[in-house]
């Protein structure tokens, strides 16, 4: 602090002006006075030139300082410490008077500060009611703007962006409705940028407010609109900057201002080409203010269908990184990442291709998907080692993106990163931040720099002045009243210690709980005590770890909850806090499980405190039951495996939030360290739910239903089957389809072990609530990727295959709509992955790789009659580069498994074909799972069924009977001849698909002629060929 003041003072300009806003109060402690904070604010608010800032980067930390100005200017009247006196209308009024007599300094800066303090103040404040207040300075900014009272017109969108993230807060649609409508009518395109700032600071305040209000009623719906009609508008400022427009944008556009994405919007986006997205120079820098406004409003995405969010990122995948598109990107990443909608992979892939354009801000970019990944300690040290070299050379033209690139390495820079200030980030040591700031005093004070470098080094000190310690604020964000002053954490624990019960002397439980008061003081303590003493708490922590769960197995009353949910809510990462906490977790769910408890009000204690935990963001949640080492609360597992307990206990109106937040936790445990125990453990709980709800249902006993007749509510269970066919689907098909699939064959038993709890789940959900939800409609339009598609074909096989009844006399139809789905896929437009998928889930529906094996016997003869000729109509259409010919041949060959009548000519030829043989019977899928085949030969495993199709078609239309023989070998002589007229020829991974498929139609259509259907023409040329 003391630097910046001086570097202000030695050469004032707009942005050491922006740097000492970051810190105002230079004051060692105690704080400075309101009074010395506003005079500080008066000496640097003539030099804060709006004008004079051209880089967007710039203008906003520009909108940063002045709400971290605001801030510092709060604390000092609403903090407890500063004044000693109780809170009053008064002191904010007084010092609303004294920032609008700064109008004699700069009129401008002054209503821009009064508009910052009016985003920082609450509704109210110690009860005192400060709306009011609030409105009369909205009040006094719109008569300004309507009078033309200010010197600048971007000043005012300054101030009205700010006031409407106040309203933000409130849903207060009315007063947003006009600000955005002012917003919206600036015209020059310095003015636009400046507006476009204020809509997406206002679209990201608006959906921070849904999540805490929710989405049911109307203003909630008004604001979700508001918000896509702002995405519609910074998408059409950047269309703008094409050279050349293009249609998908378009309807993108239109998307989102309608609400409703296009069928074929995501692959509309990803099928251009990257070259379309080219910008002219002149409009580079217009196309970097966007790219910073979406990095700050693109969070606000994740409260509207996630498909909005996937198809801003391909755009911006897809657009060039010279015009700064790595600060956006980066946005998207984060919020991707957050919604678990972003895979290890595509992390991996994005993080490569931004090194390799390590140009501007795609460091930056690059430095922020590093921090998602999991594993990312090489990643860290390549950017780290990029940031030095570029940062730290002597060229005077350092680029203020790899400074502001330096900056976000040990954390979050305000608006850019995050709307709500700086914090480190979690993982940042010491000697890091301190080699940044090395680095970054030496650009900021070397006069040999040029002057922009020397201004944003100053910025950046600035930012890092001010940042916090997440751990520290991470139980703030829940309403926590930890402190980190270690004389008021001895004294809480004190009262909690009081608060313990007071059993009998001489008993048992009395001894144990008098132990368990002198530890707790001991381990609360040792931050004030010896070395020795130290050593000592640590041991007295390890027996209070055995005390609690002595006791924990019995009824305990309610201050017992009290002392776990302080105990939980400590900010510690060492492994003997983590084992206490341990101990806290295991006594939680024995207390709710337990059969009799003192009181219904004690129940409801611990009840309460299972909620909070559930209700825990993410990263709080594993910030507190995971060490820097990685190892975990091993009371997490019987946590999440007493879900089912839980639910059973949570009021019903809470029970949607916090099954959806455990999930976020199991997900985010998933993504981020590849975790899939936790995970497991929640699936499982969740199916015992449902179990006994269908059992209750079914009524096993009379004396069960009674008892049981009220384990779940309606809503609640409509929120469990809402969870597991959204949301939980979403996110785990990146680990059993696509790619993931083949790997997951392979042996890669822990994604196994979850896909299989998910399975189970589904399994007690009725086949006519999963209809009802169109669960089994396979399609990737509407937000759904390819894997999804496939993880509901696999799920279909399953349901099919493991319970007969599921889904009763449909089982055929669901079978035959899933292999047409696959039918009608085109080989040119698969990737390698995406085929390899496609073809183990044909295995799943046909005999073979362990999928379902339906009752053949019972199959109609109208299914397999329309599986047939429906196929061959899909390659009358689109020739030998679908899918349909070896669908068709995966179910001939399970439906011939089932064939008794067979000639003596198919018996000689699967004893000449024992790789066919296996296959039909259904082995190949054990010996997949068990890693004796490897995926990548899944081409090859089609080839025998391709090769054996020509005789297992002729079986199969002569069992039929009619005239199906002659008109199957009708269309494949229609096939040849229009693939002879093509004269395309199509190759495959594995096999040569154009020969195979030629060969397979030629034999196909001998083998099904009238006259040779009986297949005594078979061994004249295929069976003597084998032999």
């Amino acid at each position: 602090a003391e630097l910046l003041q001086s570097l202000y003072g030695g050469n004032p300009s707009t942005g050491t002006a922006i740097a000492r806003m970051f810190c105002l109060d230079d004051k060692s402690p105690p704080a400075a006075s309101t009074n010395e904070l506003v005079d500080a604010l008066a000496e640097v608010l003539a030099d804060l030139n709006l004008a004079e800032i051209v880089d967007p980067l710039v203008m906003a930390l520009y909108y940063g300082s002045w709400l971290e100005a605001a801030k510092t200017l709060w604390a000092s009247i609403s903090s407890t410490d500063s004044g000693g006196y109780n809170f009053t209308v008064e002191a904010v009024t007084g010092v609303i008077q004294q920032l609008d007599d700064l109008k004699e300094v700069d009129h401008d800066n002054s209503l821009i500060a009064l508009s910052a303090f009016c985003c920082v103040m609450p509704e109210t404040q110690q009860g005192v009611d400060l709306a009011i207040v609030g409105d009369q300075i909205y009040d006094s900014i719109l008569r300004a703007h309507n009078d033309h009272e200010f010197m600048d017109s971007n000043s005012a969108m300054v101030a009205l962006g700010l006031l409407g993230c106040r309203y933000s807060r409130s849903l207060a649609m009315d007063r947003i409705g006009q600000i955005l409508g002012i917003l919206d009518g600036s015209e020059t395109e310095a003015k636009s940028f400046c507006a476009m700032m204020s809509l997406a600071m206002i679209a990201r305040s608006l959906a921070s407010s849904l999540v805490t209000i929710g989405k049911a009623d109307v203003a909630s719906s008004a604001a979700l609109k508001m918000i896509r009609h702002i995405f519609a508008l910074l998408m059409d400022d950047l269309h703008l900057c094409l050279s050349a427009s293009v249609p998908a944008m378009l309807t993108l556009i239109a998307s989102l201002k309608t609400g409703k994405a296009s069928p074929d919007l995501l692959e509309s986006l990803q099928e251009i080409d990257d070259s379309t997205f080219f910008v002219a120079d002149k409009s580079h820098l217009q196309t970097k203010r966007i790219s910073v406004v979406l990095s700050v409003a693109l969070p606000a995405l994740s409260q509207s269908d996630p498909i909005f969010l996937k198809a801003l990122s391909v755009v911006l995948a897809k657009c060039p990184w010279s015009i700064g598109k790595g600060y956006a990107l980066a946005s998207a990443y984060r919020t991707l990442a957050d919604q678990n909608l972003l895979r290890v992979q595509d992390m991996e892939t994005a993080y490569v291709a931004a090194v390799e354009n390590a140009n501007d801000s795609a460091l930056y970019a690059a430095s922020a998907i590093s921090h998602l990944m999991p594993n990312n300690r090489d990643q860290k040290q390549e950017i780290l080692s990029m940031i030095r070299h570029r940062v730290g050379s002597e060229d005077s033209g350092v680029s203020l993106d790899d400074i502001l690139t330096a900056c976000s390495s040990v954390g979050a820079v305000p608006l850019v990163s995050d709307l709500n200030g700086p914090n480190l980030h979690f993982e940042t040591t010491k000697p890091a931040l301190v080699a940044t700031v090395e680095m970054l005093t030496e650009k900021a004070t070397d006069q040999t720099k040029s002057r922009g470098c020397r201004d944003m080094s100053a910025i950046v000190l600035g930012i890092l002045c001010c940042m916090r310690n997440p751990r520290q604020s991470a139980m703030a964000m829940q309403g926590s009243t930890y402190s980190s002053n270690l004389v008021k954490k001895v004294e809480s624990t004190q009262k909690q210690v009081n608060d313990l019960p007071r059993p009998q002397e001489f008993t048992l439980l009395g001894l144990i709980v008098g132990h368990l008061r002198e530890g707790l003081m001991d381990a609360s303590s040792e931050s004030l005590i010896s070395e020795q003493k130290v050593r000592e708490s640590t041991r007295n922590r390890a027996a209070i770890s055995d005390l609690i769960r002595c006791i924990g197995r019995i009824p305990l009353p309610a201050p017992f909850a009290t002392l776990a949910k302080s105990i939980v809510n400590q900010v510690d990462a060492k492994k003997e806090q983590l084992a206490l906490k341990d101990a806290c977790l295991d006594m939680l769910v024995s207390q709710i499980e337990c059969a009799r408890h003192s009181s219904s009000s004690n129940r409801s204690e611990f009840i309460s405190l299972s909620l909070q935990i559930a209700k825990f963001p993410p990263p709080t949640f594993w910030s507190l039951f995971r060490s820097t080492d990685a190892t975990d609360v091993r009371g997490l597992g019987r946590f999440m495996e007493a879900t089912s307990v839980f639910i059973m206990n949570w009021p019903s109106g809470v029970v949607d939030e916090a099954l959806v937040n455990l999930w976020a936790i199991c997900a985010f445990d998933m993504l981020h360290q590849a975790s899939f125990e936790h995970t497991t453990f929640f699936l499982n709980s969740l199916c015992i739910t449902l179990r006994r709800c269908n059992d209750v249902g079914h009524g096993r006993k009379s004396s069960e239903r009674k008892s049981s007749r009220s384990l779940l509510s309606p809503a609640a269970l409509k929120s469990i089957h809402t969870l597991l066919t959204g949301q939980i689907l979403t996110n785990l098909v990146h680990y059993v389809s696509g790619a993931g699939l083949a790997q997951n064959v392979s042996g890669n038993a822990s994604a196994s072990g979850v896909w299989s709890s998910y399975l189970a789940c589904l399994q007690q959900i009725p086949a006519s609530t999963l209809n009802d939800a169109n669960f089994f409609i396979l399609t990737t339009n509407q937000g759904s990727s390819f894997d999804e598609a496939i993880a509901r074909i696999l799920i279909i096989a399953h349901l099919a295959k493991c319970n007969g009844e599921y889904f009763g006399s449909k089982t055929d139809k669901h079978l035959m709509k899933a292999q047409l789905w696959i039918a009608r896929k085109r080989v040119s437009s698969l990737t390698g992955e995406q085929l390899k998928s496609i073809r183990l889930a044909m295995l799943h529906l046909g005999r073979g790789g362990g999928g379902v094996t339906p009752n053949h016997e019972t199959s109609s003869q109208e299914c397999r009659k329309e599986l047939i000729f429906q196929s061959f109509e899909i390659m009358l259409l689109h020739g030998l580069d679908s899918l349909a010919l070896e669908c068709l041949a995966v179910q001939c060959g399970s439906w011939c498994s089932n064939i008794t009548a067979r000639s003596s000519a198919i018996e000689a030829h699967e004893a000449a074909s024992s790789m066919s043989r296996v296959i039909v019977r259904g082995d190949i899928g054990s010996a997949t799972a068990n890693g004796m085949l490897p995926g990548d030969k899944v081409s090859d495993i089609i080839g025998f069924f391709v090769r054996d199709l020509p005789w297992r078609l002729g079986l199969i239309c002569r069992e039929m009977g009619g005239t199906t023989s002659g008109l199957v070998a009708n269309r494949c002589l229609r096939i040849l001849q229009g693939v002879h007229v093509a004269g395309s020829v199509e190759h495959l991974e594995g096999y040569d698909l154009y020969n195979a498929a030629l060969v397979a139609l030629k034999q196909s259509a001998t083998c099904c002629s009238e006259i040779e259907a009986n297949g005594s023409a078979y061994t004249s040329f295929y069976v003597i060929e084998m032999l």
